[in-house]
């Protein structure tokens, strides 16, 4: 009975989110926008929903990194695509579609704007996503080849095996598959920051594989991507879910294009943003795992592409879960965005001793700043099991406005029809250039 509760609320929070997202496609399509403006859907993972005996993420099959991409604009055609390709390919992506110049620093990913207009192009290759150091997955479609930070392996047949559920790495037939996958795990990831120090040397594979695509534009399109928490590959009409109706996400695909096989870079939170914001591999990031409140987030070292955008004359916001770090230097406001307005990191966290409050902050549930801070001496206190703190207050995370908290506890029911409402205000506020909405 409570599996089946799970996935209820599991579905019903992702045909909310369709819905809402629905509403800023038809505010679009009836606007001065509706020909400038790209739409990207993706998330930042996958999800185990009772299989394997497991729910979340934070495993090397795929069923914990295969996410839902799709894109709709000018010059997108409509179609579907199985190139392997992933969440750190999205950066050049972005930079592609802006017409601004490349950056002189090394991406892991390759712009896919030549995959809009033409999506049988160039089907083969692979993909790579990770989970914690030294532990890496490589697919192509038809198998999967894991291998495990002691050395240990797994290989699936796809084609007879979707659900991975047989390990056949042992089987001496196939070693040359195994072989040939391990081919792609990086035998090095540079030492890094990702950023700015980082300079792309000559002979090395370039992120653009079209150049002419770079020429400068004077009519920069706008840029919104929808970037969901936990939403499985599966788990959208479009993608075969026969329990979770997703009409706009469906209609996106039937008028752009869909990527059939889109990994994460990392199998977690943190990791994963990293990915898209950054265009590089966690190993390099050093942005590995979970950060925790309070911690050290996204270096800012490392140039995200909002920061790559804004100078080019982009507004730029993020409007929804961050975790990326919540200290100034890591926040959105010091990583590029102009406006930002959600969660810190996971709803399942807690508040922070130096989170400062808004002077307008609103209090909810019941509560009051001495209740807040009746709330912070129990962090506190709870120094080294950071999940015990967090079941301990019940799951209570602030709000915030830029560096503020200006909500607390954040009322979680209400926050996906919110941050979509700030998207729609965003949108309408910037009429006189290019923005770039996350």
């Amino acid at each position: 009975e409570r599996w089946a509760a799970y996935l209820h609320g599991y579905g019903a929070g992702t045909s909310f989110a369709d819905w809402n997202m629905g509403r800023v496609i038809e505010a679009l399509d009836r606007s001065e926008y509706a020909d400038n403006t790209i739409v990207i859907v993706t998330s930042d993972n996958g999800y185990h929903l009772g299989d394997k005996n497991r729910w979340g993420k934070g495993t090397l099959w795929g069923r914990a990194a295969a996410v839902p991409f799709l894109v709709r604009g000018p010059g997108v055609k409509s179609g579907t695509t199985s190139k392997p390709v992933g969440l750190v390919d999205v950066y050049p992506t972005l930079v592609d579609v802006a017409g601004i110049e490349a950056p002189g620093h090394v991406l892991d990913g390759k712009s896919l704007v030549p995959w809009f207009s033409d999506p049988q192009k160039d089907t083969g290759g692979a993909n790579v996503f990770a989970y914690g150091k030294n532990n890496t997955s490589v697919s192509d479609g038809d198998w999967r080849y894991i291998r495990y930070h002691d050395g240990s392996e797994e290989l699936y047949d796809l084609s007879d095996d979707p659900l991975e559920f047989s390990n056949v790495a042992a089987a001496g037939e196939h070693s040359g598959q195994s072989r040939r996958l391990a081919e792609h795990i990086p035998t090095s990831w540079a030492p890094s920051v990702g950023g700015r120090r980082e300079v792309k040397q000559p002979g090395e594979p370039d992120f653009f594989p079209n150049e002419n695509l770079l020429a400068q534009r004077t009519d920069k399109p706008n840029i919104i991507v929808v970037f969901t928490d936990d939403q499985g590959y599966g788990d959208a009409g479009v993608y075969g879910s026969p329990d979770i109706r997703t009409p706009n996400l469906d209609r996106m695909a039937e008028e752009g294009i869909r990527f059939t096989d889109f990994y994460v870079s990392d199998a977690v939170c943190s990791a994963s943003r990293a990915g898209l914001l950054s265009g590089r591999r966690a190993a390099v990031t050093g942005a590995k795992g979970v950060y925790r409140p309070g911690q050290a987030g996204l270096s800012p070292q490392v140039v995200t592409i909002a920061e790559m955008l804004k100078p080019a004359g982009y507004a730029t916001a993020l409007f929804g879960k961050w975790h990326l770090g919540e200290r100034p230097e890591n926040n959105p406001l010091a990583q590029g965005f102009d406006d930002y307005f959600g969660v810190p990191y996971s709803n399942d966290m807690y508040p922070h001793p130096d989170h400062v409050l808004s002077d307008d902050v609103r209090f909810t549930s019941g509560y009051d700043e001495q209740h807040y801070r009746a709330d912070l001496e129990r962090v506190e206190q709870q120094t080294e099991k950071m999940w015990e703190r967090a079941r301990e207050l019940g799951y209570k995370v602030p709000l915030f406005e830029g560096n503020e908290v200006v909500e607390y506890p954040a009322e979680q029911a209400t926050l996906t029809k919110r941050y979509f409402a700030r998207a729609r205000r965003f949108i309408s506020e910037h009429r006189e250039e290019p923005f770039f909405l996350l």
